[in-house]
């Protein structure tokens, strides 16, 4: 009975472990951030552990008050510079860092440069 009940807990802890791993979705974090790329977050987010993800921002010059978030609906054979109406985009302010945000996968997380005005 022993060897049932052990066998039995390790693979629930295997099924619980893959889903755990399975929850983890694809992010894509450009614009003025230390390290562009893409990472394996969970669905729900925070712009504070964005920006410990992605390395930080590149401060003077990121616009963390305009960060746009951008999920493209459809295939993968449509380019990224013709998004369609369906497709999902929203300004946040990541000065709020305690804000849980929703992520889909392959979202794309923008953080634009600071509008430069001239003397």
């Amino acid at each position: 009975m022993k060897p049932f009940i052990i066998t039995t807990l390790y693979v629930f802890l295997q099924i619980i472990s893959l889903a755990k791993e399975q929850a983890k979705i694809r992010v894509h974090i450009i614009g003025h951030v230390s390290k562009p790329g893409s990472y394996q977050i969970n669905r729900t987010i925070s712009p504070r552990e964005i920006k410990q993800i992605c390395g930080g921002w590149n401060l003077p010059w990121a616009a963390i008050n305009r960060a746009i978030i951008m999920r493209f609906a459809g295939t993968q054979d449509r380019p990224l510079d013709n998004p369609s109406e369906k497709d999902i985009k929203k300004t946040y302010d990541f000065n709020k860092e305690d804000q849980q945000i929703e992520i889909a996968n392959d979202t794309i997380i923008f953080i634009p440069m600071k509008n430069i005005r001239g003397r």
